[in-house]
């Protein structure tokens, strides 16, 4: 775990790190403000299952699409 927080931003250590970060009762750290050590959500590539969110949740999109991004030609709002 030491060597996790140490090499913290790696996506791949973010598990143990958030881990580490829970058992030390500094739950300040993890978030989205300047002081955050980590993300309050795993960025890509921190591990878990392939194509399943990181709580579990339901199968990502398997087409690879992301939604409506605008700026691209092919664009289209979703209603």
């Amino acid at each position: 775990m030491q060597r996790a927080l140490m090499q913290s931003f790696k996506p791949e250590n973010y598990q143990d790190v958030r881990q580490a970060l829970e058992q030390a009762g500094r739950l300040d750290l993890i978030g989205q403000g300047p002081d955050c050590l980590i993300p309050a959500r795993p960025p890509k590539g921190a591990g878990g299952k392939k194509g399943h969110r990181a709580r579990g949740g339901k199968p990502t999109n398997k087409t690879g699409t992301t939604g409506y991004r605008p700026g691209r030609r092919t664009a289209k709002r979703r209603k």
